[in-house]
C-alpha cells in the first residue's frame, strides 16, 4: 500500500492537504494488458496560525497522535511543507502503521 500526502493547498494564512490511499492494480490476459489506478482520501490535515488540524473524509475531528500513531512522519511532513519550506521526503511514500 502506498499513502501519498499532496503538496497544500493555501488560502491566505490558511493551508490545507489531502493524505490519500494510491494504489495501481495490473490486469492481463493473453490478449488484453490494462492498468487500474486509484486514489482515496483518508484524512485532511489543515493548518491556520501554526495550529494543526485532522480531519477524517467525512469532516469529523482526528487526534493528532492518532494521525501520527498510523502514518508516522506525516505531521512535520505537512507542517514543513505548509509553511512554504521543502521536506525531502514530502513526496516519499509512507507505510501506514496497524
Amino acid at each position: 500500500m502506498t499513502y501519498v500526502l499532496d503538496d497544500p493547498i493555501k488560502i491566505g494564512d490558511f493551508a490545507f492537504s489531502v493524505l490519500s490511499h494510491a494504489a495501481i492494480s495490473h490486469h492481463s490476459t493473453r490478449v488484453l494488458k490494462s492498468f487500474t489506478c486509484s486514489k482515496n482520501p483518508l484524512v485532511v490535515l489543515t493548518l491556520r496560525n501554526s495550529q494543526i488540524g485532522a480531519y477524517d473524509i467525512s469532516g469529523n475531528p482526528m487526534a493528532l497522535e492518532d494521525v501520527e500513531r498510523l502514518y508516522p512522519g506525516i505531521i512535520e511532513r505537512f507542517k514543513t511543507a505548509g509553511d512554504g519550506r521543502s521536506h525531502p521526503s514530502n513526496t516519499a511514500r509512507l507505510q501506514r502503521r496497524e
